[in-house]
């Protein structure tokens, strides 16, 4: 039998089940650690605000903790919202003796504006945290001081690291687009990469939880911190509406997300069978082609699949020598990648051959075609390794308004032109393939 990782958390309740004890199972369960839990409080709040609080009685918060302690044990604690001097008394009282990772979101807000908490509650406990993580209100509560810049967020941090171990400032509810990570008076910046979305409920306790699940499982305090930010990025893509005002972000997009890898890598090889034996040999390059498709939520190379060893010419024929897999086609992921961030309809892409004669043919097709040149390329992105075609992709697309069905560019020195297609899956993108070919059948090359 697997012996799991457990985790106790100690926090109250959100009725709308986006934050609170709610969102650490879930954060907790996708990433393959077991949360018990001890509630300190129940809450009744939608996105319209906090309604109602009650107090779970000091009697029952003791016993719960003395029940998770005395048979099912934990190796690391998460602590969100305590309500009260007395609870907070309490939980240090508990916790004193165990020398297990303690991770403290210091909540004192609800999304919707509610008080939960008072600042000076949390101060003793600091005293036994290993990680302490307010966004930048709490941290100005905490320690009296106005935030306006990351200079103001790194001296911050460094004033709570004081008390605790290490904090995690967060500066997502801010301007200034970076989160500060203070472990013994050494900061650490990480930019803040912004997603357009209202529904963000849930983002401060599943940060928390993530960073003791990722700690849990052997990642060192900054690497569990990166792995944390990476998931909660996740989840606020996955994110969905809930009431009038705002939703919730998805804990379970990362499963969801690893989930989709089967069909992605099924549905781009049907695909690529649809364009075996055509006679489609003389539509490749002479640096071959690849046939890539980005998973949902996908942003890196790892996450589009491709064909090791690209697809080469047989004859007339179109092969690949291996079955598809993910992370394995560097400069076609590059190409997909720029395309998606500009329109994220867009899923899949195969390279082909240019001639004035293919372009003729797509535009005969009334396809949504663009072009970038790459004499116009700029020094820098020359001497950056494999910043070339996100370059010239994101080029092309700058100033499309509807998304694009390909891409070409008439080469330079060293660099070989190449069209490519585009489409919202890998049959989509076959089907403009054949479509070329089709327009080509009378064309002699």
């Amino acid at each position: 039998m697997k012996e799991i990782k457990k985790l106790l958390v100690i926090a109250g309740s959100d009725s709308m089940a986006g934050a609170g004890i709610q969102a650490d199972l879930k954060t907790a369960a996708a990433l393959g650690v077991h949360a018990s839990t001890v509630l300190t409080a129940v809450t009744s709040q939608n996105t319209r605000g906090v309604h109602n609080i009650h107090m779970v009685p000091l009697e029952h918060i003791s016993s719960q903790l003395k029940a998770i302690a005395d048979d099912v044990g934990f190796d690391a604690v998460k602590l969100g919202m305590l309500g009260s001097k007395d609870v907070a008394k309490l939980v240090y009282d508990f916790l004193k003796g165990h020398k297990k990772p303690v991770i403290i979101d210091p909540v004192l807000f609800a999304q919707s504006g509610g008080k939960l908490s008072d600042a000076n509650i949390f101060k003793r406990l600091f005293s036994i945290a290993t990680l302490i993580t307010p966004n930048t209100k709490e941290a100005e509560i905490l320690t009296d001081t106005e935030i306006k810049t990351v200079t103001d967020m790194e001296k911050v941090a460094k004033l709570l690291a004081e008390e605790s171990r290490a904090v995690l400032v967060k500066g997502g509810d801010t301007d200034i687009n970076v989160d500060i990570l203070c472990i013994e008076a050494e900061t650490t910046s990480f930019p803040i990469r912004r997603i357009i979305t209202k529904d963000t409920h849930g983002t401060g306790c599943s940060l928390a939880t993530a960073i003791a699940c990722f700690i849990l499982n052997n990642f060192s305090l900054k690497d569990a911190v990166i792995e944390g930010r990476k998931f909660v990025r996740l989840a606020l893509m996955g994110g969905y509406p809930l009431g009038s005002q705002f939703g919730t972000i998805d804990q379970l997009t990362i499963l969801k997300k690893e989930a989709k890898k089967y069909e992605v890598l099924k549905e781009l090889y049907s695909a690529y069978l649809s364009l075996r034996h055509k006679g489609l040999g003389y539509l490749l390059p002479e640096i071959q082609s690849n046939f890539v498709c980005l998973l949902p939520y996908g942003e890196t190379a790892e996450d589009v699949a491709g064909f090791p060893g690209r697809i080469i010419r047989h004859f007339d024929d179109i092969y690949a020598p291996f079955y598809p897999d993910f992370g394995v086609s560097k400069h076609m992921a590059s190409v997909l990648i720029a395309a998606h961030r500009y329109f994220p309809e867009i899923r899949s892409a195969m390279n082909i051959k240019f001639s004035e004669k293919i372009l003729e043919a797509i535009k005969k097709l009334s396809f949504n075609v663009a072009s970038f040149d790459r004499k116009r390329e700029p020094k820098i992105i020359k001497e950056k390794e494999g910043s070339s075609l996100d370059w010239g992709v994101s080029d092309a697309c700058e100033n499309a308004t509807t998304p694009l069905d390909a891409i070409f560019d008439r080469g330079d020195i060293g660099k070989e032109p190449v069209i490519r297609i585009f489409g919202k899956s890998p049959l989509e993108v076959s089907k403009k393939i054949l479509k070329i070919s089709k327009e080509l059948k009378n064309v002699k090359f």
